[in-house]
């Protein structure tokens, strides 16, 4: 007997109620389907396998949490393909923002190499313009005081 595409979505429909219901193993059957697609996408967004491991998991944490939420309007890989794409972006921002550089250093008796973070704490261009603004407020503020004697 030949597997039709409408049969594999009846059949990806079926696993979705199952797991929309609280079944743990059909939640289970479509990581294990969805999984590797979900893993590629970070990785390509991201060009990181740590950062695509996080995505998975991030993307999986969320369909686990919002399963109930799904309305079936479109099909189970779209919904959750764009979950991964979101939770890619994000993980695009978190980078961004994290100003933490990693350095190597000798730590131990066997003089293992442990990564430490560095972060650095200059303000940024924005911080900067709101900090001078401020500055001429309060100049111009201290200059229209009257002296006193």
């Amino acid at each position: 007997m030949q597997t039709t595409r409408t049969d594999l979505s009846r059949d990806e429909a079926a696993v979705v109620a199952e797991a929309k219901a609280g079944s743990y193993a059909a939640f289970e059957e479509l990581m294990n389907r969805y999984e590797r697609r979900i893993y590629r996408l970070g990785l390509n967004i991201t060009g990181s396998h740590e950062d695509a491991e996080d995505v998975l998991q991030e993307t999986f944490l969320k369909v686990f949490e919002h399963i109930a939420d799904f309305r079936e309007d479109s099909g189970f890989y779209t919904w959750i393909f764009r979950i991964g794409l979101n939770m890619s972006l994000i993980e695009l921002r978190r980078r961004r923002s994290d100003k933490a550089i990693p350095l190597e250093g000798a730590v131990g008796e066997q003089e293992e190499s442990m990564p430490w973070d560095y972060a650095d704490w200059r303000p940024n261009p924005e911080q900067l313009m709101a900090r001078s603004e401020l500055e001429n407020i309060l100049l111009k503020a201290l200059q229209s005081l009257p002296l006193s004697s």
